[in-house]
């Protein structure tokens, strides 16, 4: 099948998924950069932090977030090319992001419900 044949939902999702992993990409890009001025700076809010696990694990899930956005640009193209592991990993990406809005969901929640920190600080 040639690109003329290609079904238009199928270019419309590749192109989704290119974007996606654009977007994504460059919210990385900025997460690395804070934490890079973060460590230049000597403030350490990222190791001061002691109440938030997600603050602690910013690092980690700074990396992960930019592997995960080169594989959906290429899984993107892949998908255009109609490229059949590109639609497995395309599922399994989006499985993942509705588990994760769940998790941030249900951590988000529960900090509600949690004591207020913010005047720890003052």
């Amino acid at each position: 099948m040639d690109d003329k044949n290609r079904p238009t939902c199928v270019t419309v999702i590749g192109w989704i998924w290119i974007i996606l992993g654009a977007l994504m990409c460059f919210s990385g890009l900025i997460g690395f950069a804070f934490v890079q001025l973060d460590r230049l700076s000597g403030a350490g809010i990222l190791m001061k932090a002691e109440h938030l696990l997600f603050i602690r694990i910013f690092p980690f899930l700074v990396i992960l977030q930019l592997v995960i956005a080169i594989l959906a640009i290429v899984s993107g193209i892949n998908f255009l090319m109609l490229k059949s592991w590109a639609r497995g990993f395309l599922e399994a990406v989006s499985c993942l992001f509705i588990l994760f809005t769940i998790f941030l969901y249900v951590v988000i929640v529960l900090q509600c419900f949690m004591e207020p920190s913010g005047f720890d600080y003052m």
